[in-house]
């Protein structure tokens, strides 16, 4: 057995004081971080009420100095305020935006500005229907279709949106939403940008509103019943759709436009949807399906608002109907 004697413990004695020496250095200077760290980065005596009703009394009084100040300190993290608080406020903040452009002595081109500018704070429905209505007006059905979308989604946010819309106004809107959907230049994503589930005029119920027919834009090749790309995503979100839902039976409708032959359109209605029905069965959906082509003999129907060229009609009325009867709609 090895005796140790003081000279073999002293020098090991030494290194371990030394490494606790470090150690302890090092907590003490972390410890002092400690209350830099966990203190909010707030003005003193502020609280997230007295901001939300300094916003209210700025967006009463028509301060639109003072309700951009507030949205900047909102929008810098400089708050008390949870993520959910601070959304609402933000609204409070874009309606404010709203309130101006709803002025009728506005022209299109400053309610625009106003509107646009209000969304990037946030998006309440009404102010992004607005925008579309103003987008459809001068034929951006791209960007009127993601505003009809983002609106429709808006609307079923029972937390921001307490008290649900008219349906009148919810009916109204899905179909501005659709028709600007059928005449975007390229597919727009039918997807709630939050949850990533089907949204748009593929998320079903509204807030009450259930529609039960959805002029889907899927597009073919033409005179062939083969998808193109934007069609690809179009069928895919019908899918998702399906999936979400699981309505036991469904109709899918084809249509075309009424350049050519009466025969050939129907017929070829009908190979298109019967192509929808397909991708959806081997992608999973177990529903039984009804599949039926009109061909031209039922134009597609807007609200009237837009007037459209004959090249614009003819897009709209390329489309495949999905239909879910009364009784399982209002299942979902």
């Amino acid at each position: 057995m090895i005796k140790l004697t003081d000279d073999h413990l002293w020098p090991s004695l030494r290194v371990m004081i030394q490494k606790l020496r470090i150690a302890l250095s090092h907590l003490v200077g972390a410890l002092a971080l400690v209350p830099l760290i966990a203190a909010p980065v707030v003005a003193e005596g502020a609280n997230c009420l007295d901001l939300e009703s300094k916003m209210r009394a700025a967006r009463r009084a028509g301060d639109q100095t003072e309700v951009s100040a507030l949205a900047s300190r909102l929008l810098s993290g400089n708050t008390p305020c949870t993520a959910l608080e601070r959304e609402l406020i933000l609204r409070q903040a874009a309606l404010a935006f709203y309130d101006q452009a709803i002025a009728p002595s506005l022209s299109d081109e400053r309610r625009a500005s106003l509107l646009r500018d209000g969304l990037r704070l946030a998006e309440p429905w009404k102010m992004s229907a607005m925008l579309g209505d103003l987008e459809m007006a001068q034929k951006g059905y791209l960007r009127a279709a993601e505003l009809y979308r983002n609106a429709l989604d808006d609307m079923r946010d029972t937390v921001v949106n307490p008290e649900a819309p008219s349906l009148e106004v919810q009916q109204a809107i899905f179909k501005k939403a659709e028709q600007a959907a059928l005449l975007a230049p390229r597919h727009v994503a039918q997807v709630n940008m939050r949850s990533g589930k089907p949204g748009g005029i593929a998320g079903g119920d509204v807030r009450g509103f259930v529609p039960q027919k959805v002029a889907h834009p899927i597009q073919f090749v033409y005179r062939e019943a083969t998808f193109t790309e934007a069609g690809a995503q179009a069928v895919k979100e019908m899918l998702e759709l399906l999936r979400e839902t699981s309505p036991p039976h469904v109709t899918l409708t084809g249509h075309t436009d009424s350049r050519g032959d009466d025969a050939f359109n129907k017929a070829l209605s009908i190979r298109r949807a019967k192509a929808v029905a397909d991708y959806l069965r081997s992608n999973g959906y177990r529903g039984k399906i009804r599949v039926e082509g009109r061909g031209e003999d039922e134009p597609y129907v807007g609200d009237g608002s837009v007037e459209l060229s004959e090249d614009e009609i003819h897009q709209q009325n390329r489309r495949v109907e999905l239909e879910v009867p009364n009784d399982q709609a209002a299942q979902k």
